[in-house]
Formats: C-alpha cells, sequence, structure tokens
C-alpha cells in the first residue's frame, strides 16, 4: 500500500496529514507556521517528512501571495 504525506501551508499553522493511496488518513497534526522564514517553514516540513521513512509521495498547498 501507498502512502502519503500532505502539507497545507497557511499563514498561522501548516496542516498536514499521513495519507493512503485511497485516501484514508492513516494520522494528521498541526504545527505553526514561521511567517518570517522560508528556509524556517522547509526546516519544520522536513522534520516531519523524516517521521516517515517509506513514503511514496509527498504534496504541498500553498497561498499564492500577491502584492
Amino acid at each position: 500500500m501507498s502512502n502519503y504525506l500532505a502539507f497545507d501551508i497557511g499563514g498561522t499553522e501548516i496542516k498536514y496529514g499521513l495519507l493512503t493511496e485511497s485516501g484514508d488518513i492513516l494520522e494528521k497534526g498541526i504545527f505553526p507556521t514561521v511567517r518570517n522564514s522560508g528556509e524556517a517553514i522547509l526546516q519544520a516540513i522536513l522534520a516531519k517528512v523524516s517521521l516517515f521513512p517509506s513514503l511514496d509521495g509527498i504534496a504541498l498547498s500553498a497561498p499564492r501571495v500577491c502584492k
């Protein structure tokens, strides 16, 4: 069975879920978004990814920034 880790990057928090290929949620969680550092966001996501060594894919969702 394939497992995927999905992240939804929001302005105040990042939500994540471990899903099966059929869309069943095996685990989910939330952690705060560090708004002033893209590097900190990346490192936080990589820390979560390292907890799941046998992933078949990763999905990211982030808001579009308009100025």
